[in-house]
């Protein structure tokens, strides 16, 4: 029994993902919503290129500025930024969106 139940526990990179789209879209509702919403993300299909985390924040964005009866103040977006050291001692951005 306590085998099963560690195994339908959800993955640490799950729960920082549920954490990353809540606290980027919570301040987004408009003033005095406070009524229960819940956003399932589920991926499909993956090719190994894409950062899901990311993918999963801006197609949040995009189901509740589709809903009408939600006051969604966004859109909002979301990209994975990285930092590489170039040849010559400066630093160069990467953006994966």
């Amino acid at each position: 029994q306590h085998v099963l139940r560690r195994e339908l526990a959800p993955r640490e990179a799950d729960i920082v993902t549920a954490r990353l789209i809540d606290r980027a879209i919570r301040p987004v509702f408009g003033p005095g919503f406070s009524r229960p919403t819940q956003v399932i993300c589920t991926t499909l299909a993956f090719d190994g290129v894409g950062d899901v985390p990311a993918l999963a924040i801006n197609s949040t964005s995009a189901a509740l500025c589709l809903a009408k009866t939600i006051p969604f103040l966004g859109p909002i977006g979301a990209v994975r930024v990285g930092c590489r050291k170039s040849g010559n001692g400066s630093h160069e951005f990467l953006y994966y969106p």
